[in-house]
């Protein structure tokens, strides 16, 4: 085993996740019972860019009875972000919560959003807050939503979106609403 976790770790220190995945494998079949070993493949495999191998993988463990609970599936996407991956991070997530391995109740969708944005993906990020805030209806969300709006100049959108956030928003939000209401309606003005 030794000599495997050395083959494991070189790998990895030379940046060959999918190696280090593979020679992670070996040590797994031999020790199938630590739920350490599933953890750590499951990690490899999310930073080789695989997130569905690694969500497979901690769905058999979970599913072998290692163990692994919500806080260790949560701590893998973490680690994900701490290693200046939010794509990988976000794709973690995404794959976990459909996989039902984590629940998608509001905390992991709003994690989901704020990881599509830190990852500059727009078209998922627009997506995932336009989702979340469906479904919570809060004026921070909603003004997520219409700050990338406003930033495409989706005009019409960002108006609608502003309307929606009207409701439940605090005085601060309410002067950023007539704010950007009033720079939506003159750039429509503009371009008619």
């Amino acid at each position: 085993d030794v000599w495997y976790q050395l083959l494991v770790g070189m790998s990895y220190e030379q940046g060959q996740y999918g190696r280090a995945a593979q020679w992670q494998k070996v040590l797994l079949k031999r020790s199938p019972n630590k739920a350490e070993h599933w953890r750590q493949l499951a990690g490899l495999q999310s930073q080789a860019g695989e997130q569905r191998a690694a969500a497979a993988t901690l769905r058999l463990a979970h599913e072998g009875g290692m163990g692994l609970n919500q806080r260790d599936l949560d701590n893998l996407v973490a680690l994900q972000v701490s290693a200046g991956a939010p794509w990988q991070a976000a794709r973690l997530l995404e794959e976990l919560i459909s996989q039902r391995l984590l629940p998608a109740d509001a905390a992991r969708q709003e994690r989901l959003a704020q990881l599509w944005t830190l990852a500059r993906d727009r078209d998922r990020a627009r997506s995932a807050w336009a989702a979340l805030a469906n479904g919570s209806d809060r004026a921070d969300h909603w003004l997520r939503l219409a700050g990338m709006q406003l930033e495409d100049g989706d005009w019409s959108e960002l108006l609608g979106t502003l309307k929606r956030a009207q409701s439940g928003a605090s005085s601060q939000q309410r002067q950023l609403i007539r704010q950007w209401e009033g720079y939506a309606r003159s750039a429509i003005e503009n371009n008619s």
